[in-house]
């Protein structure tokens, strides 16, 4: 069963889904949208690169 995490950081929101030792997030800031495909072995977070900001979403 899919599990669905919200996260709100700053002005953007993140809706990430957790697959087994995969993690599945879309990223919406703005009018722009990024699909991350994350492995959960490699490290428990997921970095977003959005011009010169870093964000790192924790699970």
């Amino acid at each position: 069963m899919t599990m669905l995490k919200r996260f709100e950081f700053l002005k953007f929101q993140c809706r990430a889904f957790l697959h087994s030792n995969e993690i599945h997030a879309l990223v919406v800031i703005g009018s722009c949208a990024y699909q991350i495909v994350y492995t959960w072995q490699i490290k428990p977070c997921v970095k977003v690169t959005n011009g010169l900001y870093h964000y790192i979403l924790k699970f």
